[in-house]
């Protein structure tokens, strides 16, 4: 099937224990911190494209309450598109569908599209990539998230004052700063599994994370 439409469950990352004293990774995160501040801020690019519909769409998505995540590009008219122009025109995995055809993303809408016969017009947004690396700071990682049963990624719900998530953001850059629907993709190199993405953080006094940036 092209859609993949699941209820959400919130999960907060469980705290363990606390580290020891003197954490070696306490001057990696200082180097990690200086080298990002020197970045330029890049911005989650919004675009549209016009895929001429010849055949199926050939999208596998995860439809969520406001996008829909692009978790494959398979044989299909927006692959035969993709071939037809350059990169930064393309349909790619992990960019999120935000409107069909002027309207905004939903399952009615995405399987209206499915099966329609006319040019199918759509609004996506391709989030930043970003390698953020996270020390536990306090008792708690302080951070809510979203998942999806059978999704691929995270969505911070939220970010509690006091914790560690939010001790990151005090110091880090503003493009480099975690916030509410930004999306992680992998958690210490585990992805493509909520008990996995949970499991990976138990015991855990760092956390490294695959983010998908969605906000400035």
């Amino acid at each position: 099937p092209e859609l993949k439409a699941q209820a959400q469950v919130e999960e907060e990352i469980p705290s363990p224990a606390p580290p020891p004293t003197g954490d070696p990774h306490d001057g990696e995160q200082d180097q990690l911190a200086e080298k990002q501040e020197k970045e330029i801020v890049e911005l989650p690019m919004t675009f549209e494209v016009v895929i001429p519909k010849t055949g199926t769409l050939g999208l596998m998505c995860d439809a969520r309450q406001s996008f829909a995540h692009i978790m494959q590009v398979g044989k299909g008219c927006v692959q035969d598109y993709n071939s037809r122009v350059s990169k930064s025109e393309q349909v790619l995995p992990d960019d999120l569908l935000i409107e069909i055809n002027g309207s905004p993303v939903s399952r009615e809408g995405l399987k209206s599209a499915a099966e329609s016969d006319g040019d199918v017009r759509l609004k996506l947004v391709r989030p930043i990539q970003r390698a953020v690396k996270i020390t536990r700071s306090s008792a708690s990682w302080g951070v809510k998230l979203g998942f999806f049963a059978d999704t691929q990624i995270a969505e911070i719900v939220t970010i509690v004052p006091d914790g560690s998530f939010a001790a990151y953001n005090a110091t880090a850059p503003v493009g480099m700063q975690l916030n509410p629907r930004d999306l992680i993709k992998s958690i210490n190199g585990v992805s493509g599994s909520q008990d996995g993405m949970l499991k990976a953080t138990e015991q855990a006094t760092v956390l490294e994370l695959t983010v998908l940036k969605t906000t400035p």
